[in-house]
């Protein structure tokens, strides 16, 4: 459990749960400011000995250019080096779990001496799946892994055509286009409704009624959340079909 407060840190270790101090680089998502280091060594202690780490989700970090992200985050890290040698550890530095991390800094994280002295790991979920915001932030050794199939419903004009495709399976959040038509390069997606995605035909011609198109997603994590279940294709052969196990779930207890 991330905490970020004093009293709440007391509370969670009295429910005997597993506690990281959340600290803000700069996201301004959640988590205490590095500069309040007050706050950061009181919760610290509140948690005593249920504290296993810290939690450092630098995801502003989003230059498009490698090298940039990398001087964005080099100051950043020496930041979180100061705050890790300034407050007591509940272990040694090989056993205390820092976690950092989305798949745009993952090469910076990666990349940096002082992490490996603690139990580092990475939450860049995006490197399993992959999608096309990951490809032209420039991270490389990665394929496209998940796809949403999609049947062309309607073709009104040899411009354009419609899929069955909508906010309802790809993230429409991520802005447009939300996604791209493997194959097809000369298709250019519109902005989806629920139930429908228009796509612009750039060169050549729409295609046909029935046409079932592969849809590389903008963004695949929620996107994969949108579907009940996944089709596991291997060389061009269905494997398996598998639920799709974090989504669906009870908001309040049985």
């Amino acid at each position: 459990m991330l905490t970020e407060d004093p009293e709440q840190a007391r509370e969670a270790r009295r429910l005997r749960l597993r506690l990281f101090v959340d600290l803000d680089p700069g996201m301004h998502r959640s988590g205490i400011p590095l500069a309040d280091h007050a706050r950061i060594l009181a919760t610290y202690k509140a948690a005593d000995g249920a504290l296993v780490g810290v939690h450092f989700y630098e995801g502003h970090l989003r230059q498009p250019a490698p090298a940039e992200r990398q001087a964005a985050a080099i100051p950043l890290y020496a930041r979180l080096e100061e705050v890790l040698g300034s407050v007591p550890l509940c272990c040694g530095p090989a056993s205390f779990e820092v976690t950092t991390s989305g798949t745009p800094a993952l090469p910076c994280a990666l990349g940096t001496r002082a992490l490996l002295a603690f139990d580092h790991s990475v939450g860049a979920g995006t490197t399993f799946c992959f999608d096309t915001t990951s490809r032209d932030l420039g991270l490389s050794g990665f394929r496209q892994a998940v796809h949403v199939a999609a049947t062309v419903i309607s073709r009104p004009d040899a411009t354009r055509a419609t899929c069955n495709a909508g906010s309802k399976a790809l993230d429409a959040a991520a802005g447009d286009p939300c996604c791209e038509v493997e194959g097809w390069p000369d298709l250019e997606a519109g902005h989806p409704s629920e139930e429908h995605l228009p796509l612009w035909v750039r060169s050549g011609e729409a295609p046909e009624l029935g046409t079932c198109l592969l849809l590389v997603p903008r963004h695949v994590c929620p996107t994969v959340n949108l579907a009940n279940q996944a089709v596991l294709v291997c060389e061009g052969r269905v494997r398996e079909v598998v639920p799709v196990a974090a989504r669906g779930h009870d908001v309040l207890p049985e």
